[in-house]
């Protein structure tokens, strides 16, 4: 997490998404007037270039200043650019889709994501979404990979929640988040599950790493 978003844990943690907004200030489909404002004599192009050198913290201020900084701090492609600056690099599941939605809420979809990036916990769904490849700590180099979830695969088949048929055995994600057991296997230890920086997942045992490959975005 970038220093930038460090500072934004405040907002986060204190209003939700972002700082309560007023009715007064709220943005309208086109550019509103201040009245006798010196800004009202800003060509529209000079204060967008302005707001494009300014981070999420910075616009979320501005947005609380007046009616037209509010109108020009919340521009949908300024946060767009956020967002991708925020995700690259980043192991991506669902959200990918996201970046060719028109429709998208992008101010609240930043948060939301930074938010989710702090989870530690696992779910079905993060299982389900990555494809994991595991290497053997004794012989030190890669030896295979598995698939939970409910695509086909040729060793694992997901039938029901935090529940997976494999070769040998039984998959299951424990209520804790953090933990993969194999039932019916007795010699096979529980897995320990840990988040990543990038926002992947890693897991493993004395034995074994496991790691996810899902694809970055770049």
């Amino acid at each position: 997490m970038s220093s930038t978003d460090t500072l934004l844990l405040p907002f986060i943690d204190t209003y939700g998404l972002a700082p309560p907004l007023d009715k007064s200030l709220e943005i309208t489909n086109s550019r509103p007037s201040t009245g006798a404002n010196f800004l009202d004599l800003i060509p529209d192009e000079v204060c967008d270039y302005i707001m494009q050198f300014l981070g999420p913290k910075d616009l979320l201020v501005c947005g609380q200043v007046c009616t037209l900084m509010n109108y020009f701090s919340f521009q949908k492609h300024l946060w767009k650019t956020l967002c991708h600056n925020c995700w690259r690099g980043k192991v991506v599941n669902d959200i990918t889709k996201m970046l060719y939605s028109e429709e998208q809420d992008w101010r609240e979809l930043y948060f939301k994501s930074i938010i989710d990036g702090r989870r530690q916990e696992a779910t079905q769904k993060d299982l389900e979404g990555t494809y994991w490849c595991y290497t053997s700590k004794v012989k030190g180099y890669y030896t295979g990979e598995m698939k939970f979830g409910k695509e086909n695969y040729k060793s694992v088949q997901c039938f029901g929640y935090g529940r997976y048929a494999v070769d040998v055995g039984v998959w299951r994600l424990l209520e804790d988040g953090r933990t993969i057991i194999r039932r019916g296997t007795l010699s096979f230890p529980t897995l320990k599950i840990e988040r990543r920086s990038d926002w992947g997942w890693s897991a493993e045992h004395a034995y074994t790493n496991f790691f996810c490959v899902t694809d970055t975005i770049n």
